[in-house]
């Protein structure tokens, strides 16, 4: 159970990170200058931000059995979700890569490929589901449950069962939370940018 609490609350203080800086970068000015002037460079710097905190939340991860309990799909999930395919598979590439290439080790792989299927779920639903839909905060909770049942899977293809169970729900939670929180930000400055 200690070690339970350990796992959990690390991953919600990286998810935590996550919204906090969400909120810097969509609060901005310039980015909002940028998205009206040259949507592909305002994806672009989506992708970069987002991707590199999909590598911080692999830098905070805590180490269990070889691979790392993290929240690092959620920033491919997340960038996908409001800034599209560019945003969402960037950000996937930065963080996957550097997942497999940084730290490796047996879970390197089924890591790798889950953040790929992060940042192209969340592109997916960008692109086929409507504006109110696809920022709503159920439909990133639900897509987050379904990135990190389909990472279990994966390690369990991988032969790593018995560390997916062990991690599987403070990386679920942590997940989860940090998306309710994300997409709540990203709301609030939708509607604030309405109403000006």
């Amino acid at each position: 159970m200690k070690y339970f609490w350990e796992m959990f609350s690390t991953t919600l203080g990286s998810a935590a990170v996550i919204a906090g800086i969400a909120m810097v970068v969509f609060s901005s000015k310039k980015r909002s200058e940028l998205h009206k002037k040259n949507k592909t460079a305002h994806s672009i710097l989506l992708a970069v931000v987002f991707g590199l905190l999909s590598v911080y939340a692999s830098v905070s991860a805590v180490e269990v059995n070889g691979a790392l309990c993290n929240c690092r799909n959620l920033a491919p999930l997340y960038a996908g979700l409001v800034g599209g395919p560019i945003a969402g598979l960037g950000a996937a590439l930065i963080g996957g890569l550097f997942r497999f290439f940084v730290y490796g080790g047996p879970s390197a792989i089924p890591c790798m490929l889950a953040c790929f299927f992060a940042g192209i779920f969340g592109s997916v639903v960008h692109l086929v589901a409507k504006r109110e839909v696809r920022y709503n905060i159920l439909t990133g909770v639900c897509s987050s449950v379904i990135v990190e049942i389909v990472h279990y899977f994966l390690l369990i293809v991988f032969k790593m069962g018995y560390t997916a169970r062990i991690i599987i729900v403070p990386m679920l939670l942590s997940n989860v939370l940090g998306m309710a929180f994300c997409l709540y930000i990203y709301k609030c400055f939708d509607k604030n940018k309405e109403k000006n």
